[in-house]
């Protein structure tokens, strides 16, 4: 447990951090003083952004819309896991003598298999395939993936993408550095956050 500690003897000139070890019964076992000389707690902290004196993070903003994502795709998953795929519809008047349906479910699932008929049934054994009806829950999908570009700003060309064959060496060029700006105060926040590490490691080792 770290706390800001003044020196009751000395309490404007060596105000500094104090490191105490507990153990779950409140007892102290060990403490320290703060190992840099400035008495500052050794350690660096970035929050980013606070807002409101609230921490926001970057990814706040994208959590419904990938909920929603994550819906769609198992919506989709599960129109398809259900639609019919080579079902074979075989009426039992049609079946010959000496078969039985599990004779002819299993020459149905061989390649190239080969089921008698009776020709006196007065229906056809009849294969049915119906494609996942998943057309709207796809384009409402593909609407969702760009939203999600243009909320968070991180576009196929920042992503590294091989763009289109219409697209030119400056266009692309041009989205990379647009996004990077989009970007820009993350960076500068998460540089700022390492050259405070970087100084505070070096004080540590001074």
């Amino acid at each position: 447990m770290w706390t800001y500690d003044i020196d009751p003897h000395h309490p404007v000139e060596d105000p500094h951090w104090h490191c105490r070890f507990l153990t779950p019964d409140g007892s102290v076992i060990d403490h320290s003083r703060s190992p840099l000389k400035s008495g500052a707690h050794p350690f660096a902290l970035k929050f980013y952004p606070l807002t409101d004196g609230a921490v926001h993070p970057f990814i706040e903003d994208l959590v419904g819309q990938q909920k929603h994502i994550n819906t769609l795709i198992t919506t989709i998953d599960h129109i398809l896991a259900n639609s019919a795929k080579g079902v074979l519809l075989m009426p039992t008047d049609a079946i010959p003598p000496g078969l039985d349906m599990e004779k002819v479910a299993d020459i149905w699932s061989r390649p190239g298999g080969v089921i008698p008929v009776n020709p006196t049934a007065r229906r056809l054994p009849v294969e049915v395939t119906a494609a996942g009806r998943s057309e709207g829950a796809a384009r409402l999908l593909e609407m969702e993936m760009q939203m999600f570009q243009q909320i968070s700003g991180v576009t196929s060309a920042l992503q590294g993408m091989t763009p289109g064959a219409n697209v030119s060496a400056s266009l692309y060029e041009s989205q990379v550095y647009n996004s990077a700006i989009a970007l820009l105060d993350v960076y500068e926040s998460f540089n700022s956050f390492r050259t405070l590490r970087d100084r505070i490691a070096l004080a540590l080792l001074s």
